[in-house]
């Protein structure tokens, strides 16, 4: 996640026009995919344990990490109980932020726009997740 809200958005539209892109990409779930996911999750944790004084639900921040690695790597049948998924999306979101902010060579206006995009993008995944983990009796009340 350090540079992930750093793409190159002149290719997308929307957030919801980078995130169906994201899944037509994924949709072979090659080994490496698994493999970057998992990196990706584990560096995210790490961020929020770092910040854990600083962001709210920081700990269904981490948990909704772990079973993301879990989930990837079909680690064990765990089930995520809804309310973790939505605070861990918005811990998810305060943390993008705050990553946003972080950066020095941007402009107020340009680092909100970027916030917003990125709201949006974790409001587009939460949902999608949310279906997912609801077809799969993954997601529990």
């Amino acid at each position: 996640m350090n540079n992930l809200y750093n793409i190159d958005r002149g290719q997308y539209n929307t957030p919801q026009e980078f995130f169906d892109s994201l899944c037509k990409s994924t949709t072979d779930a090659l080994p490496i995919f698994n493999v970057i996911a998992t990196i990706g999750w584990t560096n995210i944790a790490t961020q929020v344990i770092h910040l854990k004084n600083e962001l709210p639900f920081f700990s269904a921040g981490v948990t909704l990490s772990a079973f993301a690695i879990n989930y990837i790597n079909r680690i064990a049948d765990l089930k995520l109980p809804r309310i973790i998924l939505e605070q861990g999306t918005e811990c998810l979101k305060q943390l993008t932020e705050k990553r946003i902010d972080s950066t020095y060579n941007t402009s107020e206006i340009q680092k909100n726009t970027e916030k917003e995009w990125w709201n949006l993008f974790l409001d587009i995944w939460k949902e999608y997740m949310k279906s997912s983990l609801e077809q799969e009796c993954l997601l529990i009340d």
